[in-house]
Order: C-alpha cells, then sequence, then structure tokens
C-alpha cells in the first residue's frame, strides 16, 4: 500500500501480516506507536541523519 493510506495503515485497529497472522492493536499503546511493532515504512530515497 502506497501514499497516506499506506500510512493511515500502520495504525489500524487490526493489521494482517504477511503470513496472515492478524495482530490487533493494544489499547494501552500510545497513538504514536504502530500497531505491529514490526511495522516498516519504506522511503524510495536517502534520508539525512
Amino acid at each position: 500500500m502506497k501514499g497516506f493510506k499506506g500510512l493511515e495503515a500502520l495504525f489500524a485497529k487490526e493489521i494482517k501480516k504477511w503470513d496472515g497472522n492478524i495482530i490487533k492493536r493494544p489499547t494501552n499503546i500510545p497513538d504514536n506507536y504502530t500497531t505491529c511493532p514490526q511495522a516498516e515504512v519504506l522511503y524510495p530515497g536517502e534520508i539525512s541523519t
């Protein structure tokens, strides 16, 4: 998934992982944490560190 919809999906109430497992968002994690701790965001260019 790309763009805003992909970014929004990182914080969904449920996420279906690549292996078919369903991850449900815990109620006790901050809003700025992704639902799945293994979530990745891929950026097509360099990011300054």
